[in-house]
């Protein structure tokens, strides 16, 4: 996919999963606290990601776990993650393996399995909102 088209549309596919997860949340507790807690588990995980890369650059695997999980559940820092790697300089993605940590750079771009599972993750995020908001008594 040309950059021009994959920056917008990952930033689309990070935008789209964020609200889906308040939507989900929201069936549970009020909706401004699913938002806050939507945005506050956006910002954990982003800052579990950061501490994941500083594992992997320093060669600690029990912490760069931490960065992979981050982007997988939920799926919104890896997709956060792909967006900064289509944005920045290709010449940033060269600085080498200490700049991994870095919060602002992303060294790879995202891979078809996990944009397969982003899409898989919002769907199935998405359909468990429209359960629960099936069953809620309105």
């Amino acid at each position: 996919m040309d950059d021009i088209i994959t920056r917008p549309v990952l930033l689309a596919a990070q935008t789209t999963a964020l609200p889906t997860l308040g939507l989900l949340l929201s069936t549970v507790i009020s909706p401004m606290a699913s938002g806050v807690l939507a945005v506050g588990l956006f910002g954990t995980t982003w800052i579990a990601g950061v501490v994941g890369g500083i594992g992997e650059a320093l060669g600690n695997q029990g912490v760069a776990v931490v960065g992979t999980v981050s982007r997988m559940l939920p799926a919104t820092n890896g997709l956060w993650r792909g967006a900064v790697h289509a944005f920045q300089d290709p010449t940033m993605a060269q600085l080498g393996p200490g700049f991994d940590g870095h919060p602002f750079l992303s060294p790879a771009p995202l891979t078809t399995t996990y944009l397969v599972w982003a899409h898989l993750w919002v769907a199935l995020v998405l359909g468990l909102a429209a359960l629960a908001f099936r069953r809620r008594d309105l």
